[in-house]
This record gives C-alpha cells, structure tokens and sequence, in this order.
C-alpha cells in the first residue's frame, strides 16, 4: 500500500496574521487605516470558513 502525501498545515495567531495582511497592503500603497479595516476582514473569514474571502485574495507575485 502507498503512503499518501498530506498536505502540511501552518497554524498562525489570527493578530499574526492581520499584521501580515497589513504589512502587504500598506507596501502595495493602501492606507494604513484602510489596510486594518481590509486585513480584519479577510482574516476574520478565513477564520469563520469563508477561504474564498480570506486571505487568498491577496494576489501573489509567486505561482501557486
């Protein structure tokens, strides 16, 4: 029988995370205010389930 290969999981504090979504945002020229507002809220859906608002909507400049 093969072994099948999972996949890793990284678990990261939700503020770790939020400090991350902002620190990519305000380099990319958002306001730092506008920055906490968007980085709250794509945090907070990945956090209730909602991967599709989460996150990953920040777009990456590596492939996938």
């Amino acid at each position: 029988m093969g072994s099948v290969a999972t996949p890793d999981i990284v678990l990261v504090k939700p503020s770790s995370a939020c400090s991350v979504v902002h620190a990519v945002l305000v380099a990319h020229g958002v306001p730092p205010e506008h920055a906490t507002y968007v980085a709250d809220a794509l945090v907070l859906a990945d956090l209730r389930g909602v991967d599709s608002h989460g996150i990953n909507r920040l777009p990456r400049p590596w492939p996938a």
